[in-house]
């Protein structure tokens, strides 16, 4: 028997290719929906955690009910929005950025390591910016 070690998980070959390749990606399957759950669920806590915040505020300086409705949803639409945005530059225009840090400020070179941090911090943004975008949008349909 043969042993392969991949990023992520160990497999062993059985000498049946039909076997492996559909292990392999039974494997591959269960790990990438592994992240996606990880990261809704770190995003949720994440909102909720904005939300919270923008609702306490909102409500210390502003006491009526009707207008409390309409400002925290305007504040996480606009959040939402803020979030998609900034998402997306932090996702798209890293290496960019870097590239340009490097030239005028002698700083480290760009590598994939650094790279697959920022797509993973623009993912958390994007996924949050959604979410508090549609926190917004249901708010505001009240």
């Amino acid at each position: 028997m043969i042993k392969k070690q991949t990023e992520t998980f160990e497999y062993v070959h059985t000498g049946t290719i039909l076997n492996d390749s559909l292990l392999f990606g039974q494997e591959l399957v269960v790990g990438r929906l592994n992240h996606v759950a990880e990261l809704i669920v770190s995003c949720v806590v994440y909102s909720i955690v904005v939300f919270g915040i923008d609702f306490l505020l909102v409500l210390f300086f502003n006491q009526e009910l009707s207008q409390l409705i309409a400002t925290v949803s305007l504040i996480l639409v606009l959040e939402g929005g803020l979030g998609l945005a900034f998402g997306g530059v932090v996702a798209m225009y890293s290496p960019v950025i870097s590239k340009v840090g490097e030239i005028l400020f002698r700083s480290e070179p760009w590598n994939q390591e650094r790279r697959r941090t920022s797509e993973k911090q623009g993912q958390v943004l994007i996924v949050v910016g959604f979410f508090l975008l549609i926190v917004g949008l249901l708010i505001s349909a009240i």
